[in-house]
């Protein structure tokens, strides 16, 4: 199912950005989770996977976070069964937009913009989606004119097939996450 996103608000595209950007790079953590239960967060994730609710507001405990640290690991790094969230898995050899490509983009956004990437996104290759959301998140948020151009340079050409892919995800927290990134 597709969500069909109604964000006028520059704003609020900064802060879906953000979120996306980290809930591609962590897995589900106490204070993840409660900023995923925030009422307006909560009734997002849920459009388009309704158990999303029920997942996220059970009780939790401990064997609970560490499963879904596996089904974190399960969906984006376990080499058989993962959905890269990098450009360089999604973009094909010859294409006009690759992931050195992207990597200057961002290394000259960082550079001449003076922004730094927080801890925990830091360590990731440039084509990671968490960085790409990050600084388009970012130049959003100090106006920058670049935003909307860098947005299609490097996330246009292949966020929408990674979307997609985790929309067929066996869980469905990540299936709510891809249906997001697919309509974006």
């Amino acid at each position: 199912m597709m969500v069909e996103l109604q964000i006028e608000e520059n704003e609020a595209v900064i802060s879906l950005y953000l979120l996306i950007s980290r809930l591609l790079n962590e897995e589900l953590s106490p204070e993840l989770r409660e900023i995923l239960i925030q009422p307006e967060v909560l009734d997002f994730l849920s459009r388009p996977e309704p158990e999303v609710r029920d997942y996220l507001m059970r009780e939790w405990d401990d064997a609970d976070y560490e499963q879904a640290a596996v089904d974190f690991c399960d969906t984006f790094i376990l080499p058989d069964q993962s959905i890269t969230p990098r450009a360089v898995a999604w973009l094909n050899e010859g294409d006009a937009v690759n992931a050195d490509g992207i990597h200057a983009v961002v290394d000259t956004i960082l550079r001449e913009k003076h922004l730094s990437l927080p801890d925990g996104i830091d360590p990731l290759p440039y084509d990671h989606a968490s960085v790409l959301f990050f600084v388009a998140a970012n130049l959003r948020q100090i106006n920058d004119t670049q935003a909307g151009e860098f947005e299609k340079a490097t996330l246009g050409s292949w966020i929408p097939a990674f979307g997609r892919a985790l929309q067929k995800s066996s869980h469905c927290f990540y299936r709510a996450i891809g249906s997001i990134v697919a309509s974006l």
